[in-house]
């Protein structure tokens, strides 16, 4: 084979693979944003304010509610796994949170609750996950609303 040729050929593989590689990703994405939809269909008469239930299903998935939890290359910390990106919105929206309040559980919750009504007025819990941890895969969503399930039925026990 002369050099142009391989060349060519070297070309046209690589443009292959970005061209599938770019595919599964939008795959993906999509699917991710279709079983979100699927797994959880709050039903229209529910009465109980799910925010607080969803919160401690994403503690439990993001850090099994450990305080000192590190992750994302030891960019994210605490229950909530919060970034530092996180905090400075919250900062810039007028808030006197640092980096360290986010090892503890209560100042965590604020902050992120504090970020979603900058982000996700509407407390969509969908949208709240996509931008929790926006390369999520559907499992993660999942898992999310598996323990929300898990909790309501732990509710629902100690209720009766």
């Amino acid at each position: 084979m002369n050099r142009d040729r391989i060349i060519l050929i070297a070309a046209w593989v690589a443009a292959t693979v970005i061209y599938i590689v770019s595919a599964i990703e939008l795959r993906n994405q999509r699917d991710t944003a279709l079983a979100a939809e699927e797994v959880y269909t709050a039903p229209p008469e529910a009465e109980i304010d799910e925010w607080p239930l969803f919160i401690e299903a994403l503690i439990f998935v993001e850090s099994s509610g450990i305080t000192d939890a590190i992750g994302d290359g030891g960019k994210a910390v605490g229950v909530l796994q919060l970034h530092p990106c996180v905090v400075e919105d919250v900062r810039i929206a007028g808030y006197d949170y640092d980096l360290g309040d986010r090892y503890d559980k209560q100042k965590s919750i604020e902050i992120w609750n504090i970020w979603q009504k900058i982000y996700n007025p509407e407390k969509n819990i969908h949208w709240a996950m996509k931008l929790t941890n926006p390369r999520a895969p559907v499992e993660y969503h999942r898992r999310v609303l598996r323990r929300m399930n898990e909790l309501r039925i732990l509710n629902d026990e100690k209720n009766n």
